[in-house]
């Protein structure tokens, strides 16, 4: 089991296998925002405020830590490849890259039925920045070509409790938010020796706490059936932000011939929005569930320096389904989860008077492919493949569309790792 587990660290998180990801839109805010859900929820449009599953982990709501079993010690990894369709006109372009998705490792600390209490810690990606941009300016004096390009990427280590108490899943997560980023553009005139080409290079550290809470009420129904309600609020968060900004004048060569501008360690607060969801689920026990959900995020109190950006609020709508056929079952296929799901709603970038909209439709499934019973010690291993396909469309002239496909392959392993063996 040791073997396995770091295997999957060193792979699914550590090792970044590519790096050619164009995404012109994350040069605004803090980049392209990473999905926050696991496995469990992705297929299903992402339905993760309601969401509870006893071998699987969901940090989206924390309270559902408390859902899972009893002394069961749950640990997951993924990666993510993504598949991005750039379309401006007539014109397309396409790139693809793979990286990891998340880390996570989750324990009940009690399980007695009166009070249960779960916990989680997990590492994962929050934003990206991924852009190189090439613009060619023409005027009636002359001709400048521009070069913009970022790189760059937020990550988030979060730790998450949650408690039952009756029929309320109550849970919170603290996370330590951390990552940096680097900005240059480069303007020059290629039908012109003596004009100089300048140039500006930026990089930028930030680090911060963020705190969510969250809340699940199960009402139990007839038939094993049951309703599950919840709520997720993710406060305002304010990191901690330095800045070190430069600007160059170079020769058409290359060579520098000076520098214009220097502005070093500038100081300060990266202000990351408050949002909140909620949800409703209808589900019978590990056979079926139906899931709807609304989520919203105030984008437009995002600052970076004081300095606001092309963001506004954005909401999304998600509905979602899963789907097992005989969770008992001999055949391997019968005892698999299958997921759909679509989400619809707004993206928070606000460009040239129009909202981006945001479309996707997500399916996957998890396999099961280890049980193992030892000594009263249950452990199972689930294999993930979770797919989500959209747009982000904004119908001003001259804008770049994007499509994407996207896939998530992972692993669970979830038993009672220390149950303490006894001697007759």
């Amino acid at each position: 089991m040791k073997k396995i587990i770091s295997i999957i660290l060193v792979i699914g998180f550590f090792k970044n296998t590519t790096a050619q990801e164009n995404i012109p839109y994350s040069r605004y805010g803090i980049g392209l925002m990473q999905s926050q859900q696991f496995q469990s929820s992705q297929g299903m449009g992402n339905c993760g405020v309601t969401f509870q599953n006893e071998f699987m982990q969901n940090p989206s709501n924390p309270a559902s830590y408390a859902a899972m079993a009893g002394k069961a010690v749950t640990f997951e990894s993924s990666m993510q490849g993504r598949q991005n369709i750039l379309i401006n006109g007539s014109n397309k372009s396409s790139n693809f890259d793979l990286n990891p998705a998340h880390v996570g490792l989750a324990a009940m600390l009690h399980s007695a039925e009166k009070l249960k209490w779960g916990i989680g810690f997990n590492l994962m990606p929050i934003s990206k920045v991924a852009y190189n941009i090439e613009e060619t300016i023409t005027s009636n004096v002359v001709q400048k070509k521009q070069i913009s390009q970022g790189l760059g990427n937020y990550y988030k280590v979060q730790v998450g409790n949650g408690i039952k108490l009756e029929n309320f899943y109550l849970g919170a997560n603290l996370a330590y938010i951390f990552g940096s980023q680097k900005n240059s553009t480069t303007a020059f005139y290629p039908d012109s020796i003596n004009a100089l080409a300048t140039e500006r290079f930026a990089t930028q550290n930030a680090n911060g706490f963020a705190f969510q809470t969250g809340l699940q009420y199960l009402i139990k129904l007839k038939k094993d059936q049951k309703i599950i309600l919840g709520a997720t609020y993710n406060l305002q968060s304010s990191l901690q932000s330095t800045k070190t900004e430069a600007y160059f004048r170079k020769n058409n060569s290359g060579t520098l011939i000076d520098t214009a501008k220097l502005m070093d360690n500038q100081s300060g607060k990266i202000i990351l929005p408050s949002q909140f969801g909620l949800g409703i689920q209808w589900a019978q026990g590990r056979q079926w569930g139906i899931a709807a959900e609304f989520s919203n995020a105030n984008w437009s109190n995002f600052k970076n320096l004081n300095q606001f950006d092309s963001l506004h609020n954005n909401w999304k709508v998600s509905i979602g389904g899963f789907f097992t056929p005989d969770p008992i079952a001999l055949q391997i296929l019968k005892r698999c989860v299958y997921r759909v799901g679509i989400n619809y709603g707004t993206d928070a970038l606000y460009l040239r008077n129009q909202q981006f909209k945001a479309y996707s439709f997500t399916g996957g499934m998890s396999l099961p492919v280890l049980y193992k019973a030892e000594e009263n010690r249950p452990m199972y291993m689930f294999a993930h493949f979770n797919f989500e396909s959209g747009f982000m469309t904004n119908s001003a002239v001259g804008l770049i569309n994007q499509n994407f496909f996207k896939f998530n392959l992972g692993v669970t392993i979830s038993g009672n790792w220390f149950q303490k063996r006894k001697f007759d």
